[in-house]
């Protein structure tokens, strides 16, 4: 998939960098993720929460892999996790 503001219904797993109640402050990590050369998604959750994804695909085994990478990104919490998208 190419970046929008959606996620892409054929990747699986997303790694996970922030969660926001405002979109705004969601659109600000992306836009921080993107200057570092990743393609964010936003992820909404059913309670008004956004998600700002990275790396999404179909792969576990490819998001472990990017998710030691992402850690080492001045953007990134040490919290970052795996979401599986079901």
């Amino acid at each position: 998939c190419d970046w929008s503001s959606d996620v892409c219904s054929s990747d699986l797993y997303y790694i996970v960098v922030g969660t926001f109640g405002s979109r705004d402050n969601a659109n600000y990590l992306a836009s921080r993720a993107r200057n570092a050369g990743y393609v964010p998604t936003l992820i909404p959750f059913n309670n008004g929460f956004t998600a700002v994804g990275l790396e999404g695909t179909d792969k576990l085994a490819v998001c472990w892999e990017a998710l030691g990478k992402i850690r080492q990104e001045p953007f990134c919490p040490k919290d970052a996790w795996i979401l599986v998208n079901e």
